[in-house]
């Protein structure tokens, strides 16, 4: 739901998985019981340290394990396939089915009606020339939880990326990104540094503020990757529920030219499940 979330949520996101239905309401729950087991975690995890395993522990963590694949990620699975935007995510590689739920079930698709007002909502919004972040005292403008889940999204694209072969769609445009980012930079008289030797120097330096870490310019790389991503959702899945479209930002206020479809990141075949005695075509990636 696009409304700016305060640092008590319970309220908004209930409304939120009523309107989503059963799969909101599996997310939610999900969400909620991964974050009573972490107690039980890291309890077992300071016992095995300790050289004193408790068998119980592990055998209720097991459990609940087994819990979650029953009751939570097989009918999440099942009711992603029914998920308009299926199509598209489950063709993009490092996309599993439980990141991109905790990714979807926040997104109200009918509010957010500009691929901005998702940015926004998921916390990547530049505000000021300045992207968006916690300020003290002031309320959130964006969703921490969508945040939080778009930037586990990410880290499974460059996972992915790394472990393919001839690596991803998202991942070759993070990539490029890097190049450009680097270069815009640069034209701006900064020197790009790796990140340990960038803490040495900025302490020595007359003007710390030329110098760049390798890292921020990673940042700057991965936070278009995963807005790329957003925007491609949001144009597949409005698509796909015949809502109005609109240009983004850069087309309708700075004259960009250039968009990138949905289609272009899609890395697999869409797998159709074939009844016996049919043949059924596959759909190839573009």
């Amino acid at each position: 739901m696009l409304k700016k979330e305060t640092h008590e949520t319970s309220e908004q996101e209930n409304g939120l998985v009523v309107k989503l239905g059963s799969l909101g309401a599996l997310v939610n729950f999900q969400l909620q019981f991964e974050k009573g087991l972490t107690p039980l975690k890291v309890r077992n995890t300071h016992l095995e340290k300790n050289g004193s395993p408790d068998s119980q522990t592990q055998d209720l963590l097991e459990e609940s394990e087994n819990f979650k694949k029953k009751f939570l990620l097989k009918p999440i699975a099942d009711l992603l396939k029914k998920h308009p935007a299926f199509p598209f995510f489950s063709r993009v590689k490092g996309i599993g089915n439980e990141n991109i739920a905790k990714v979807i079930t926040f997104i109200d698709i009918n509010e957010a009606d500009s691929i901005s007002a998702l940015w926004k909502y998921a916390g990547y919004a530049v505000t000021n020339g300045v992207a968006d972040h916690p300020t003290k005292g002031e309320k959130l403008s964006y969703n921490k939880e969508l945040k939080n889940m778009c930037y586990r999204l990410g880290v499974a694209f460059l996972k992915a990326h790394s472990l393919s072969k001839n690596g991803t769609k998202l991942g070759h445009f993070f990539e490029k990104c890097l190049i450009e980012e680097k270069q815009k930079l640069e034209a701006q008289g900064k020197t790009v540094l790796p990140t340990e030797e960038w803490k040495k120097e900025t302490k020595k330096s007359e003007h710390p503020e030329n110098l760049c870490s390798e890292f921020y310019v990673h940042n700057r790389a991965f936070r278009r990757m995963v807005k790329l991503f957003l925007a491609c959702l949001w144009m597949y899945w409005r698509k796909a529920d015949n809502l109005p479209l609109r240009d983004p930002y850069s087309f309708e206020k700075q004259g960009h030219t250039t968009l990138i479809q949905p289609e272009e990141l899609m890395d697999r075949e869409l797998k159709v499940r074939r009844k016996r005695g049919q043949t059924v075509e596959r759909k190839q990636a573009v």
